[in-house]
């Protein structure tokens, strides 16, 4: 609420003013703020329902949650394929687990560029999301010769049931950490400054950035990050990777990728020493420089060879993120 009263106060300061020009652009800046901001929180429940699909730059047909993160999967994980690389390698009957599948899409590309010859084990805990996450494994990897298995199940360090944090309006941000949610969102507070001048760079929008106060642009970027951090509270099951090694009797894990909001520690912990010699490869997304440290040490002494790189601040180095990536594969011959 306090957001909110300070961009009311600030644009009936506007409204008041005796600048004319200044008051018409800002109203209508506004108004068109309000109607994408009523888009953008339409309800998700008809969209799943309806299972909306989209076409993605390389022809493809998917079933999407949200337009905008599908088109973020899409630059992550095909454009600039961030999951394989540094060393890592995906081939042909490999079998990969993909934890944090969200709606499918690196399933998907692991599907893509094996000839779907693939044994796939994805995971989202999200029934709303699972919903679409198998609906696009079906269509573009079992129906097509792969073999996938989708479970609604979270990993981490035991079985159990957790709270997560469901984002409506950007599920990617979900999580099981409450307290990771407002620390992200102090974080991006901070940093919002440099990412709208990152934006401006780029050209676009040019028209609204000439006419709109910096501080107008401030506050409606406030008010949108806070609508994405927007949450309701979901009951979801969690399992550990090496009950499920055990249940489906898993020879050899050829990837393993793990993207799952500040819980790749505790997915990690919950692998059996004795099947640590089964996992070729490791690709994960760790939300802090100390996590990098710690992790890339446990997998160095497991005998891996590691990278990472502080992934946000390459794209744009004024942000104060410690957001990384880490790629980790077993010495070969």
């Amino acid at each position: 609420m306090t957001l909110l009263n300070d961009i009311s106060q600030q644009l009936l300061a506007i409204f008041e003013s005796d600048d004319s020009s200044v008051k018409y652009y800002t109203i209508v800046v506004t108004f068109l703020f309000l109607i994408i901001i009523k888009k953008l929180t339409s309800s998700t429940t008809e969209k799943v329902a309806k299972l909306k699909t989209l076409i993605l730059p390389n022809d493809k047909e998917v079933f999407s949650f949200q337009e905008g993160e599908t088109k973020f999967l899409y630059d992550e994980i095909w454009k600039d394929n961030t999951y394989v690389s540094h060393g890592l390698e995906l081939k042909e009957n490999d079998t990969v687990f993909d934890i944090g599948s969200n709606i499918g899409m690196f399933s998907m590309y692991c599907g893509s560029i094996t000839n779907n010859n693939i044994n796939l084990f994805s995971f989202e805990p999200i029934p709303r999301i699972h919903e679409i996450c198998k609906a696009n494994i079906d269509k573009h990897v079992n129906d097509n010769g792969g073999n996938a298995n989708c479970l609604q199940l979270g990993i981490s360090d035991k079985i159990s049931k957790t709270t997560f944090d469901f984002h409506h309006n950007f599920s990617l941000w979900s999580t099981a950490l409450p307290d990771f949610n407002e620390r992200r969102k102090d974080r991006l507070f901070d940093d919002l400054s440099a990412m709208t001048q990152s934006y401006k760079k780029t050209g676009r929008c040019k028209c609204f950035f000439s006419l709109v106060p910096n501080f107008i642009v401030s506050c409606l970027a406030k008010l949108f990050l806070s609508l994405l951090n927007q949450s309701e509270k979901v009951e979801c099951n969690l399992t550990t990777i090496s009950t499920i090694i055990k249940k489906y009797n898993v020879q050899v894990i050829d990837l393993l990728k793990i993207d799952i909001e500040g819980c790749e520690e505790l997915a990690l912990a919950g692998i059996e020493k004795s099947d640590w010699k089964k996992i070729r490869q490791i690709t994960l997304e760790v939300e802090n420089f100390a996590a990098v440290k710690r992790i890339t040490k446990k997998l160095i002494a497991l005998g891996y060879i590691v990278s990472s790189q502080a992934s946000e601040r390459i794209a744009n180095p004024d942000v104060s993120s410690q957001v990384s990536h880490l790629w980790a594969y077993r010495g070969r011959e």
